[in-house]
């Protein structure tokens, strides 16, 4: 599209486009993850540069945002018919059904259940098609946490290794470097992989009985150094 991804009329350009922009993004507010980081969304840039079903997946995140469930429903089944085999795809229809879900009442725990199961098959899809991906091993580790609390507290125990594995992996990808996926949010996956290890070792039970139990130990320690890493690295 011939687009100067640092203009500092970058909203009206992308509009002018057709494609949509978050609401009130300001990417002055925004550290960058990178040198020559522009600080705009990653599907936003992947919509401009590789154009055809990225447009489409980048307007799915857009309407997932907007709570638009059954919209981003539409784009992703028009792109998954053109191209099966892209794991994005897969990702981002286990974020649409996660938000779904928290979306529902909060008694409602048998229809919950439904639908972040339904998003964690989506995210284990992307890691099958595309292994060692940030946003798969980040999507694979919510869902499941999602799929456990809200069955209760022994699938939390016996399960707890599995998502901290998943946003373990996601944290080792996004620091790596090679992986930078900054969301229509204007949070990016360093700083995201760390809240959610920050937020799991801080709710993870902890004591030698609970050990024997649940593999997964809670550690005040590992959560404040997650959360500081959430609030200085990526996002200010």
């Amino acid at each position: 599209m011939g687009i100067d991804l640092n203009a500092p009329n970058i909203k009206e350009i992308v509009t002018d486009k057709g494609l949509p922009f978050p609401k009130g993004y300001d990417r002055s507010k925004y550290s960058a993850a990178y040198n020559g980081d522009n600080k705009l969304p990653t599907g936003l840039i992947y919509a401009i540069e590789k154009k055809g079903i990225f447009v489409n997946l980048w307007r799915a995140e857009m309407a997932i945002d907007d709570e638009d469930y059954n919209l981003a429903v539409k784009l992703l089944k028009e792109a998954e018919k053109k191209d099966p085999k892209n794991p994005t795809i897969y990702w981002l229809h286990a974020k649409n059904l996660m938000m779904e879900g928290l979306r529902q009442d909060e008694k409602a725990t048998k229809k919950k259940g439904k639908l972040f199961k339904k998003g964690y098959e989506y995210a284990l899809k992307c890691r099958e098609l595309s292994p060692e991906d940030y946003n798969c091993e980040m999507h694979i580790g919510a869902l499941l946490g999602r799929v456990m609390t809200n069955a209760g507290i022994w699938s939390t125990l016996f399960n707890a290794g599995k998502v901290e594995k998943a946003f373990n992996n996601a944290n080792r990808l996004a620091n790596e470097g090679k992986q930078h996926y900054r969301y229509a949010s204007g949070n990016t996956s360093i700083g995201v992989s760390a809240f959610a290890l920050g937020v799991m070792y801080r709710l993870a039970p902890h004591g030698w009985f609970m050990r024997l139990l649940s593999p997964v130990d809670g550690d005040l320690d590992k959560s404040i150094k997650y959360n500081r890493t959430y609030v200085i690295q990526p996002d200010g």
